[in-house]
């Protein structure tokens, strides 16, 4: 939920002001680096035990499930970052709730 709310501001702030100009020096458009800044909060490593652990036992999916369920289920995600329609990041079956 909170993604969407997220991809919702960033929309209307887009729709609002115009498109931003990338940043100098950086390859990544200003679409990029909101997914890449929205995904930033989940980074992490975990060793093998404790990712073992917490799939058996905690009420969370870990970090990386977290984006990658996320974004791979977000048509605009494949779109700003050119997936290949029915690659892993932008498949053809996507789970939608809202």
């Amino acid at each position: 939920m909170e993604e969407l709310k997220k991809r919702s501001a960033y929309q209307e702030y887009v729709r609002d002001n115009g498109e931003e100009p990338s940043l100098p020096g950086l390859k990544y458009t200003p679409k990029q680096l909101f997914w890449i800044s929205a995904a930033n909060i989940w980074c992490g490593k975990y060793r093998p035990e404790v990712l073992k652990l917490r799939l058996q036992a905690g009420s969370h999916s870990p970090a990386q499930f977290r984006v990658i369920g996320t974004v791979s289920n977000l048509e605009e995600f494949g779109e700003t970052f050119g997936c290949s329609p029915g690659s892993p990041m932008r498949p053809a079956k996507k789970c939608s709730v809202w």
